[in-house]
């Protein structure tokens, strides 16, 4: 299999039939798209990928419900849900709002880009 197929991330539904062993090893390699002309395109991953997006996912969900609590100070209640952040000490990190959102940073690095 040639190095343009592995990296091609859509193919044509019917390709499944007739090229199935670059299909799959593009699917194995990173997520592909089948375009269909009866309906919507169709994704193809990997169980690993698959599970690397649940996790992302999982992560962001946790992060927001943290975020909007009311429920004691953002760095407790950040600590309560990621236990390795009670490794960090109070000068590793801050937050600050920005545009509505909180953002996390690095102390030492935005000391570093002022």
């Amino acid at each position: 299999m040639s190095s343009a197929t592995k990296s091609r991330t859509t193919f044509y539904s019917s390709e499944l039939s007739r090229a199935s062993v670059e299909v799959f090893a593009a699917a194995a390699d990173h997520p592909v798209r089948f375009t269909r002309r009866d309906g919507g395109s169709l994704m193809l991953m990997s169980e690993n990928a698959d599970q690397a997006r649940a996790s992302l996912l999982e992560l962001a969900a946790q992060l927001v419900a943290v975020s909007t609590s009311a429920d004691g100070p953002l760095a407790a209640r950040m600590s309560d849900r990621f236990s390795w952040m009670l490794a960090l000490s109070s000068g590793d990190y801050f937050c600050i709002p920005v545009r509505g959102s909180l953002v996390f940073s690095d102390w030492r690095l935005s000391r570093a880009i002022v």
